[in-house]
């Protein structure tokens, strides 16, 4: 049954839905304080990662754009650097 074929009119479906709308605007309200609390905890828990788990190896910077290598092994070395900018 549609809106139009309902028994109570066509008028009737919209008011009963907007007698409805404080519920509707609560959920919304709790599902966006819900999404604004998830991103908030990610970021914690990411900023607490990069904190503990600091990068191996050194930065460089060559030619304006900073550069991260890590030595490793003995003997005779050979390097190989890429790098883009924006």
């Amino acid at each position: 049954m549609t809106i139009a074929q309902s028994k109570d009119g066509p008028g009737q479906a919209q008011d009963r839905f907007s007698e409805r709308s404080p519920l509707w605007k609560w959920g919304a309200a709790g599902a966006a304080a819900a999404g604004l609390g998830i991103a908030a905890f990610n970021g914690i828990r990411a900023r607490r990662a990069k904190q503990n788990s600091p990068p191996l190896g050194s930065f460089v910077e060559v030619d304006g754009v900073r550069l991260h290598y890590l030595e490793t092994g003995a003997g005779r070395s050979s390097s190989f650097f890429t790098a883009t900018t924006p």
